[in-house]
């Protein structure tokens, strides 16, 4: 871990679906899902790299969200339409300066967190390449808003 006076990291992953995505995740036995672990080792890798950087971030966050979702429409006893739905998306938020006064103060504070799609399969290389783009935007607009 660098050795920064302050900094606190955040990981949160959310799944939003019915008991039967869950069944099926703990059924196909998903202990430690693809992008749970990507989303940790990313997070990682930005903060150990980032702190290297002027101003180093003291905080920086993911939220995962991925969602499972169907619609079923009948009229007269006939079916109509049968959709299905998955998305992923992630909430990436940099922060620089220091618990007391960072980028998020005053007039940035709106922009302390973008949200970004994520792909649909579990690729590792395609998660982690979201995350880095996402961060390194970030973390420019942490840094500019800070100074």
């Amino acid at each position: 871990m660098p050795s920064l006076k302050s900094y606190f990291l955040c990981l949160l992953l959310t799944i939003s679906a019915g008991p039967t995505v869950f069944a099926q995740t703990a059924a196909a036995g998903a202990t430690d899902p693809v992008l749970l672990r990507t989303l940790q080792q990313e997070l990682d890798r930005a903060m150990s790299s980032l702190s290297k950087a002027d101003p180093a971030p003291y905080f920086i966050s993911y939220a995962g969200n991925e969602e499972f979702g169907s619609v079923i429409m009948a009229s007269n006893g006939a079916l109509m339409a049968n959709i299905k739905r998955h998305d992923r998306t992630v909430d990436v938020s940099v922060r620089v300066g220091s618990r007391e006064l960072d980028n998020t103060h005053g007039e940035y504070r709106f922009n302390a967190v973008t949200t970004a799609s994520l792909p649909l399969e579990d690729k590792p290389d395609a998660i982690a390449r979201v995350l880095w783009i996402n961060t390194d935007r970030m973390y420019k607009k942490a840094a500019q808003g800070f100074l």
